[in-house]
């Protein structure tokens, strides 16, 4: 058993989180980041934290957590049916940055009631993360319609090193993504 007297430094170079239909609401997602505060070495990450009344507060932690996880280069996050919003989710995204060296970021935000403006800010906070070579991203049935996906294809062209890229914006809207993309190019 740790003790909470001292401080822990752990030399793993992955960690995996999968929490359900857990009450543990924002403040267990704030106490993300002490724990990550302890895996300096940190490469790989995986956090599924679904369906556990993670709000904005909760996503702010996590991203204040991610700045201190310099070396991850593999970022695996599912916040599916969370309230993270908009403020959180640019919160996310800001944390994200800064993993500077980030090669592979998967992440799912399903059902979180993302507007436009979040997916916006998020997608730009992201799109400095300049050796992201793999891109997964589910935003499906949020808010962000029309201008959140045009957002989004503008930003992606400034990730020049990503070979793959998948994205989920329910069906509707991936036909609406491809117009737009399409308009931007021959206008």
């Amino acid at each position: 058993m740790l003790s909470p007297y001292k401080k822990y430094i752990f030399i793993q170079k992955q960690l995996i989180f999968i929490i359900r239909s857990n009450k543990i609401s924002n403040k267990g997602a704030q106490n993300l980041e002490y724990v990550l505060a302890n895996f300096p070495k940190l490469q790989t990450f995986n956090l599924w934290i679904m369906h556990c009344d993670i709000g904005h507060s909760g996503a702010l932690g996590l991203a204040s957590a991610l700045t201190r996880c310099s070396n991850l280069s593999t970022l695996k996050l599912n916040f599916s049916w969370n309230q993270i919003q908009t403020q959180g989710v640019t919160d996310l995204g800001m944390g994200i940055s800064s993993c500077t060296n980030l090669k592979t970021l998967v992440i799912s935000l399903t059902l979180n009631d993302i507007e436009p403006q979040g997916a916006s800010s998020f997608i730009s906070a992201i799109s400095n993360c300049t050796l992201l070579q793999c891109l997964t991203l589910n935003m499906s049935q949020n808010l962000i319609g029309p201008e959140g996906i045009l957002s989004l294809g503008l930003a992606l062209l400034k990730l020049t090193k990503l070979k793959i890229l998948a994205i989920n914006l329910k069906q509707k809207i991936i036909f609406q993504f491809a117009n737009m993309i399409y308009i931007q190019y021959h206008l």
